[in-house]
């Protein structure tokens, strides 16, 4: 698969629809957030990982 794509804030409002969009149109979707709702209506990624992107300090 060429097209690869990171989505993160991907349990959030925005984050699962951008998903779905590229998804739909032939992309490896990998999503990131770091918490996620129990609740997914439907698998909207090709791979989900759950982390914290932000600096350490």
């Amino acid at each position: 698969m060429d097209k690869r794509i990171l989505v993160t804030g991907a349990g959030g409002f925005i984050g699962p629809h951008l998903a779905r969009e590229f998804l739909k149109q032939g992309f490896y979707v990998k999503v990131v957030d770091i918490k996620w709702d129990d609740y997914i209506e439907q698998p909207y990624y090709s791979e989900k990982l759950t982390l914290d992107l932000r600096e350490k300090k």
